[in-house]
C-alpha cells in the first residue's frame, strides 16, 4: 500500500509539472500569434 501511494504522488507531481509546461507553451504561442496579427 505504502509503495503504491508513493508512486501515485510522484505521478501526480509529474502530471502537474507537465501541465504547467503546456500552459507556458500555449501562452508563448498566443503571444507570438498576437504579435503576428498586430502587424
Amino acid at each position: 500500500m505504502r509503495r503504491r501511494r508513493d508512486t501515485m504522488q510522484t505521478r501526480r507531481r509529474a502530471e502537474s509539472k507537465n501541465v504547467s509546461m503546456m500552459q507556458r507553451r500555449r501562452r508563448a504561442e498566443r503571444k507570438m500569434r498576437n504579435a503576428c496579427t498586430r502587424r
